[in-house]
């Protein structure tokens, strides 16, 4: 009786806020692992269904979102958890985050090397918060 209490209350910690991981680390590794599967051109809806909406703690897929504009129009960046946040080191949310850029509702590009590519950067305005 006292091992069905003991299974029953672990299910119920690990089912609540912490969603199917137990650790940031598997959390990151899933996200890693299924960024593998995004390709250029792949529709927006496609991405969510990879990257999945778990939530997990206080980290959620994505993390983040937002619109940029561009000389041809918005793109939108949507934020995925992917890396361990160092904050001794001063870092922040962001820093653990791979963006997957989107224009027109199809992936056009991801991760932090793009953002920062002087010839995509001509033709956006990015702003860090």
């Amino acid at each position: 009786m006292k091992y069905a209490l003991a299974l029953i209350a672990s299910l119920f910690l690990f089912g609540c806020e912490g969603g199917s991981y137990q650790s940031y680390a598997e959390y990151r590794n899933r996200n890693r692992s299924n960024l593998a599967k995004i390709e250029a051109g792949m529709s927006k809806s496609r991405v969510l269904e990879i990257m999945g909406s778990e939530t997990h703690y206080t980290m959620t897929n994505p993390y983040k979102a937002e619109f940029i504009p561009t000389k041809g129009g918005m793109v939108e960046v949507l934020y995925y958890y992917t890396d361990y946040i160092n904050y001794d080191r001063g870092e922040d949310e962001m820093d653990g985050m791979t963006p997957i850029v989107i224009k027109d509702n199809k992936v056009i590009g991801w991760g932090r090397k793009m953002l920062d590519d002087t010839d995509f950067r001509q033709t956006l305005r990015i702003e860090r918060r």
